[in-house]
């Protein structure tokens, strides 16, 4: 729930408004290009100019007449609703970093790694992560500082966090700030925190020695990953949607281990990869058990949701999706009729989810394109209009940033697909192609 105190400095228009949306950053043309041109990502791709980035008058002249119009939102909504969480220095300037839940004081709070990191997924996407060199080796280190805390740490309140010298307990995991979570913990922040450094051209300080520990052992690959892929009574998660954040956790955050991590862990990579295509559940095309089938559309959602981040993972490692065409049949017959997925709201994580799996699965059957155009039209007819205004825009995220990131996400795949739908300052795109965790 959004905290009454910001929804009234909101609608009271006092907090301030500023067109830069980072403390210091430097100037853009329409043609731009983001600062981190030529970040490898797993394919072996890279981000250029030529093929990433459109000027804004091509947009435009494109689509005049598109429904959907995302300058408000970047021009005036985006920019101020980055300082309800960006942090001052000592000395009273703005700096990146980031809260995780609105500051009640301008400037004032406790940074975090979900924070920083969504706003990295958040600018990232929106094409205006446009930094100097300075304030990306700033923000790196910023970000790499929460990483290296023990398991042991999260396995018992006794044992302090976030550093132990003795690699047995296993370091390389990533210290939340006080109230800030955005999954199943330690796993989801791992993976948030080693994406986040990714999308700024940038790997995590610290090897996961748990994670390296896993793939360098074959002996101990089943062991670990059939619990999680099958959801059993030992895997500490009761459905795939809770136990794809610990499992896709480890596989993404060993793939963004460093610039050599998708060779020197790919028999890891490629066996994981295919023992989740040999376990998804053909009914459904989702990694879904029984229980949840059982449940009806509850269930199904769980499903859903965990399927995106292994589809996601599958997808970073060119392994392609079997039964894509019954997942996406699926994923459309779900949407609400406000064009949302997963309990009416458009801000929630599941909207992404399903508009992911159904546009990825677009290759395999193009058939679909129609049906798939009019998703994210229904969409976006909702999302956009909401993310205009801050105040709407801050009671739809519930004033926190991870809240945030999902319907960027969820639109900047809808336009990734089907660009003529939008009108925008600057191409968006998917950062979940580049750092394959949110």
């Amino acid at each position: 729930m959004t905290p009454r105190w910001l929804l009234a400095v909101v609608l009271a228009g006092s907090w301030e408004t500023s067109p830069a949306a980072l403390g210091q950053r430097v100037a853009t043309s329409p043609d731009n290009t983001h600062s981190t041109a030529n970040l490898p990502h797993l394919g072996g791709a890279s981000i250029s100019g030529s093929k990433d980035t459109v000027s804004a008058t091509r947009i435009k002249d494109r689509v005049s007449e598109a429904p959907h119009d995302l300058t408000a939102f970047e021009r005036t909504v985006l920019p101020t609703w980055l300082r309800l969480f960006q942090l001052r220095d000592a000395d009273g300037r703005w700096v990146n970093e980031y809260s995780h839940s609105a500051n009640l004081v301008p400037g004032k709070g406790t940074p975090s790694v979900y924070g920083s990191s969504d706003v990295i997924h958040i600018l990232f996407t929106t094409n205006q992560l446009n930094l100097t060199d300075a304030n990306r080796t700033a923000w790196v280190t910023h970000l790499g500082g929460f990483q290296n805390a023990s398991i042991a740490c999260w396995s018992s309140p006794k044992v302090p966090c976030p550093d132990f010298p003795n690699s047995a307990v296993f370091t390389g995991f990533w210290r939340l700030a006080t109230g800030e979570s955005g999954g199943w913990e330690p796993w989801h922040v791992t993976g948030e925190g080693a994406a986040g450094l990714r999308l700024l051209g940038a790997y995590p300080p610290h090897r996961n020695t748990l994670y390296e520990e896993v793939a360098i052992n074959r002996s101990l690959w089943e062991p670990t990953i059939a619990p999680l892929v099958k959801v059993l009574p030992n895997a500490g998660c009761d459905n795939f949607h809770a136990c794809a954040h610990k499992l896709i956790g480890l596989g993404a955050s060993l793939a963004m281990t460093n610039a050599t991590s998708t060779t020197d862990f790919a028999p890891f990579l490629h066996w994981l990869a295919d023992y989740l295509v040999a376990n998804i559940d053909n009914s459904t095309g989702l990694w879904c058990t029984a229980v949840d089938k059982a449940r009806g559309t509850p269930g199904l959602f769980n499903c859903l949701g965990g399927s995106f981040a292994a589809h996601m993972f599958l997808h970073a490692v060119g392994t392609p999706w079997p039964y894509n065409r019954t997942l996406q049949s699926l994923a459309l017959s779900l949407q609400s009729p406000n064009g949302s997925w997963g309990g009416g709201a458009v801000s929630g994580y599941m909207n992404v989810d399903a508009i992911y799996q159904i546009t990825r699965s677009l290759p395999s059957n193009p058939d679909r394109t129609a049906a798939a155009r009019a998703a994210c039209d229904k969409y976006l007819a909702t999302a956009v209009p909401t993310m205009s205004s801050l105040a709407s825009f801050v009671v739809l995220t519930k004033g926190t940033t991870h809240e945030a990131a999902a319907p960027i996400a969820a639109v900047a795949e809808c336009t990734k697909w089907f660009p003529d739908l939008v009108v925008s300052d600057r191409p968006w795109r998917f950062s979940g192609d580049y750092a394959p965790f949110l």
